[in-house]
């Protein structure tokens, strides 16, 4: 497998390229995907290259999955 350093991405794309640490809570990852109009976010490891992706729709997933989530749907719907 060849190893990509987030770093080395040419410069217009590091500026559309959304990334976090491998160890980051699913809530920060959450935040980043709310600021912005990507749909995924690159996880990296410590040494800084690409150790997954996290998608919209992964974070869905685990919010399924999870019997703590109190939100209702209206207090989250768009208007």
């Amino acid at each position: 497998m060849n190893t990509v350093l987030v770093g080395s991405v040419d410069a217009v794309t590091r500026r559309r390229l959304m990334t976090t640490r491998a160890d980051a809570l699913l809530p920060e990852v959450a935040k980043l995907l709310s600021e912005t109009p990507v749909s995924l976010v690159v996880v990296c490891d410590p040494d800084r290259a690409m150790a997954g992706v996290i998608t919209k729709t992964d974070l869905v997933r685990k919010l399924g999955q999870c019997a703590a989530a109190t939100t209702a749907a209206a207090e989250a719907m768009t208007r």
